[in-house]
């Protein structure tokens, strides 16, 4: 996570205490937990996030560092397993498959 912009590091804070998640500061995926992997994206990085994802197993999402982003991210994952969140850590589009009920 080094070398990230403010938004993204913010980002990834909210998302993993959200998540009870595990911030991987020296690489990819930024978030990982019992439950779900998270990739923070900006909008010039969407591509390459959603890429790494489709090879984890589980429930994976991007996350993206503003709200302008989310139209561009839904957009790519349209025909995706990949899901999307805010900024917040909201979820915008599930991911296939879901994350559990009480973790949403």
């Amino acid at each position: 996570m080094s070398g990230q912009n403010k938004a993204h590091t913010a980002t990834v804070r909210r998302v993993a205490e959200r998540y009870g998640g595990t911030v991987n500061a020296n690489g990819s995926p930024d978030i990982t937990s019992e439950h779900l992997t998270v990739e923070v994206e900006t909008s010039a990085t969407l591509a390459q996030g959603i890429r790494d994802l489709e090879k984890v197993d589980g429930p994976v999402f991007v996350a993206v560092t503003n709200r302008e982003a989310l139209d561009e991210a839904l957009r790519r994952v349209k025909r995706s397993r990949v899901g999307v969140m805010d900024p917040q850590g909201e979820i915008v589009k599930q991911s296939d498959p879901p994350l559990p009920d009480d973790f949403a």
